[in-house]
């Protein structure tokens, strides 16, 4: 979306990179503020998520650097624990879904550990209620989950599918694994 405002691909990775710190508090003060936190200490948790020094060490990995979808996972993880509401609004299924898309499409590391606490908080659900069907609906978004990531990176699968590994993109030495 940023490249339709300009063409130069430095601006455009460069505003990503920069909205990413906003986003990231912006994502964390909504999700404090849904768990029951006062106004002022969600601003200050989010700020100090905002300005975390992973997002700074992520530079070389500009998909990674912005960690905005973290508190969406989060959120998805508690929503999985709780119980679940006996009438299901459009509006909060058509929010969870919204959800859903926004951590597949955040990055697979992400996507991955935020399925990862949606399974364990479903297994507690349902292990607490003594009824596998209570923790159905979280395994079912853990799913849905990692569906949005495969239609994600379903263009880069078809890529190496037709034209095969690319030996150049990834070389690194034993000396690099720390990094």
């Amino acid at each position: 979306l940023l490249g339709v405002f300009s063409a130069d691909w430095v601006v455009v990775a460069n505003s990503f990179y920069l909205a990413g710190y906003f986003l990231s508090g912006a994502t964390a003060y909504i999700v404090l503020r849904r768990l029951g936190v006062t106004s002022a200490l969600a601003i200050a948790g989010a700020l100090l998520f905002a300005i975390l020094p992973y997002h700074w060490l992520r530079r070389g990995h500009l998909l990674l650097a912005p960690y905005m979808v973290v508190p969406l996972g989060i959120w998805l993880a508690f929503l999985a624990w709780r119980p679940a509401p006996q009438v299901r609004s459009k509006r909060n299924v058509l929010g969870r879904a919204l959800l859903v898309i926004l951590v597949g499409s955040g990055g697979v590391y992400y996507a991955f550990f935020s399925a990862f606490l949606v399974v364990i908080s479903s297994t507690c659900r349902a292990l607490r209620s003594n009824s596998l069907r209570q923790g159905l609906p979280g395994f079912i978004c853990a799913a849905a989950i990692a569906m949005v990531v495969v239609l994600n990176v379903a263009p880069s699968i078809q890529y190496r599918l037709a034209n095969g590994p690319n030996p150049e993109a990834i070389i690194r030495h034993a000396s690099e694994s720390e990094l």
